[in-house]
């Protein structure tokens, strides 16, 4: 079992900004140089199994936020769904770049509003505005979309060499 459920044995193609494709399993873990083959052939950033999983974090923080209060709604709330957003939006952007190397720099940018988004859930359980199992659960997701994030991004580096 993978990522969100995903089985994550049958692996994508990821278009790279060049043109050429790196075979990944799952959301970017094990990615390799290859040939179409037997995997999926990635033609929008909508196939991307990472963008898949950002989009459900996007919902879970969603969900999660409404319950802040309502005095948060300009600070706190408004913050963590922007940061929650950014991902997938970051990704979507730079697989749509034509070069590698603007590819990889909104991926860092993706890596980066996770790491905001981290922080900001954080900040909602110190001020007690979610629990500890909510806080768990995100938590969780949100780190193994940063695992798959950062070898997606070394995958095409290392692919690049």
């Amino acid at each position: 079992m993978g990522f969100g459920g995903w089985d994550l044995g049958s692996g994508v193609w990821v278009v790279v900004g060049d043109g050429s494709r790196v075979r990944c399993l799952g959301f970017g873990l094990h990615c390799f140089p290859g040939r179409l083959g037997d995997a999926m052939d990635v033609r929008s950033f909508r196939d991307l199994r990472v963008w898949q999983g950002a989009m459900d974090l996007v919902e879970m923080i969603y969900r999660l936020s409404v319950d802040f209060p309502r005095h948060e709604t300009y600070v706190l709330t408004s913050q963590i769904r922007r940061a929650a957003v950014s991902i997938p939006s970051n990704i979507a952007e730079g697989h749509s770049r034509k070069h590698t190397k603007e590819y990889l720099r909104f991926l860092s940018v993706a890596q980066g509003s996770l790491g905001e988004l981290q922080t900001q859930i954080e900040i909602a359980s110190r001020l007690g505005y979610v629990t500890e199992s909510a806080v768990n659960e995100i938590l969780g997701y949100s780190t193994s979309l940063s695992k798959h994030l950062h070898a997606l991004r070394n995958a095409i580096l290392k692919r690049g060499e």
